[in-house]
């Protein structure tokens, strides 16, 4: 474990009264909880995320700008 989690953990630990593995068990339920609650498209595997009804369509040379200033 990086020393930099180490601490992190330790100092979960000393703040909420948790044993040093419980923290580290509980964080880990919780990365994986997570990891298993993002969606992917059936077809392409690739991520979606939910909008709302009334979101406005970002047209694709909306997208194509967006992307170039990105790479500037």
């Amino acid at each position: 474990m990086d020393d930099d989690v180490f601490l992190a953990v330790k100092n979960i630990a000393l703040g909420s009264g948790k044993r040093l593995g419980d923290v580290v068990s509980e964080l880990v339920r919780k990365s994986l909880q997570e990891e298993s609650r993002r969606a992917t498209d059936s077809t392409t595997s690739l991520p979606v995320f939910s909008i709302s009804h009334d979101a406005p369509i970002i047209p694709a040379c909306r997208a194509a700008d967006l992307l170039a200033e990105e790479e500037e």
